[in-house]
């Protein structure tokens, strides 16, 4: 399975926590394997350093951007 997305990517978060806290900007740090449901897994950082695994279909589609926080290592 291939990916639409690389590491470096910044993606928008869709509505895909049950608190919303998870709505806004991240960067793509790791692509992961593909969950049991076949569904393409990031390991994603927003601009407040928090880090999660999301699901591709909790992406936002068509918003990708170039890196809006810089170097986040």
């Amino acid at each position: 399975m291939t990916s639409d997305y690389k590491e470096g990517d910044v993606i928008s978060l869709s509505l895909g926590f049950r608190d919303r806290s998870g709505v806004g900007n991240y960067q793509i740090i790791r692509v992961l394997p593909a969950s049991e449901n076949g569904q393409r897994q990031y390991r994603v950082r927003g601009s407040d350093g928090h880090e999660r695994a999301i699901e591709e279909h909790q992406i936002r589609a068509g918003v990708t951007q170039k890196s809006l926080f810089g170097n986040l290592k």
